[in-house]
């Protein structure tokens, strides 16, 4: 192996290595281990928080949940409470400061009553059920991405949702809704505003207990990490769990303030994506004395054990067509989750296949317990724990297992070589010659 590339190797294990560590620290934060005083702890609660160490969750009456980092405005962990009220601050110090550092504009006193709140979610239902009907529709009319087209593929296989992501989706797009029809009813103007709607009722939160479980019961002294990232932090289980909304570095910057695309300054729509990955990336640059294959690959393997934006799921198994050739010209069969981009004629690549359409779906609103602005989910663990390898759940876990020795499942060629086991599945593109 080139020197450079078992630098690179032994590079990302130290990192990996240490990562693991600091997941131990977070792990344990804010709770007393058997051999920690409780008066050790009431030293470092006063020094901010969850403690010196808890940079992931600001502590104190400001930080009522602690769920995002920059731009919580409950006065969140992470970035945004060391910026905010500092380790020592926390609480409404911590809240006070992300909110002048990080929200550079006035509050606003909404009041949403319980009657406004059971018209949004109906409207919300409505508008769902809507959607069933048009991907019924669409379905039985067999109007769908060309099967074995790369576009097809992508949704297919190598993005395929799980059944979850189905059901998350959907709840997710009737809080979108909901939200907007809140957001009209209250007659906001101001697309900051809407980040006030994050108000969470009490008929909200029964239909967010419908679709997701309450915090699991942790084992504190469990020997083994939980397969979807639940109790890796024991004061806030679900930190990190599968299914859960991206934390933002920034803010949320929607066309309407909720949901729809993101527009210009000036209100216009966002110059036509192709052309601007062309003027990007159509010059070429030297090769690379420093970089190899290698960069790349491990990068990716990195990336795909940290994060999974599914898109949105299409019914019945099938890709959604968004482009207007698949869907005859016809304007009201759009499903409104797509985003098609256009091609020119003349495009360096394309325009020698007459396409004029880029098939373009958006990623799955997430399930949330409370109004406001679209949030992304990642279906799999944030940690470097392998799920790349083992899955994300127990279930695909124990099914590459084959609880012997701490193996997992293998094939043994006629050579006697050992390779992981086939998919069987002979309409999956990967099996395809």
């Amino acid at each position: 192996m080139r020197p450079d590339c078992l630098f690179f190797v032994a590079s990302a294990v130290v990192a990996m290595v240490i990562a693991d560590a600091v997941a131990d620290t977070e792990r344990y934060q804010d709770v007393d281990p058997p051999h920690k005083t409780p008066e050790r702890r009431g030293i470092e609660d006063k020094e901010g928080g969850g403690g010196i160490g808890d940079n992931g969750g600001g502590g104190g009456i400001g930080d009522k949940e602690g769920r995002r980092g920059i731009g919580d405005r409950e006065g969140g962990g992470g970035i945004g409470d060391r910026e905010g009220g500092g380790r020592g601050g926390g609480g409404n110090e911590g809240e006070k400061g992300n909110r002048d550092n990080l929200r550079q504009y006035p509050t606003w006193q909404l009041e949403v009553t319980e009657e406004d709140e059971r018209a949004s979610l109906q409207y919300g239902l409505s508008r769902g059920m809507e959607k069933d009907r048009l991907e019924e529709h669409l379905y039985a009319r067999k109007l769908q991405v060309e099967k074995d087209s790369a576009a097809y593929w992508h949704q297919k296989r190598f993005r395929e949702p799980s059944p979850r992501v189905v059901e998350y989706s959907r709840k997710g797009y009737e809080m979108d809704m909901a939200t907007s029809f809140l957001k009209e009813r209250l007659n906001i103007t101001d697309k900051n505003a809407i980040l006030e709607l994050e108000h969470s009722g009490e008929l909200v939160k029964e239909q967010c207990d419908a679709v997701r479980a309450g915090p699991p019961n942790c084992d504190r002294f469990s020997r083994y990490r939980s397969a979807d990232g639940t109790c890796n932090n024991l004061k806030n289980p679900t930190w990190g769990a599968t299914f859960t909304p991206h934390r933002r570095f920034a803010g949320q910057d929607y066309g309407d303030g909720v949901s729809s695309l993101r527009k210009a300054t000036a209100g216009d729509a966002l110059p036509n994506a192709r052309l601007v990955s062309l003027a990007v990336s159509s010059r070429p640059g030297p090769p690379s004395t420093s970089f190899s294959y290698l960069h790349l690959s491990f990068g990716q393997f990195l990336d795909h054990d940290l994060v999974l934006t599914p898109l949105v799921p299409a019914p019945y198994g099938g890709a959604i067509a968004c482009c207007p050739e698949a869907l005859g010209g016809d304007a009201s069969l759009v499903h409104p989750e797509c985003a098609p981009i256009d091609l020119l004629a003349d495009d360096p690549f394309y325009g020698a296949f007459g396409q004029t359409c880029m098939e373009f779906l958006r990623s799955a609103p997430a399930t949330r317990c409370h109004f406001g602005p679209r949030e992304q989910m990642n279906e799999i663990t944030p940690y470097l724990d392998g799920s790349g390898i083992y899955g994300s759940d127990l279930q695909t876990m124990d099914s590459l297992r084959a609880f012997r020795g701490g193996k997992l499942l293998l094939q043994v060629t006629g050579e006697g070589v050992e390779l992981l086991q086939p998919k069987k599945d002979l309409d999956d593109g990967w099996n395809h010659p």
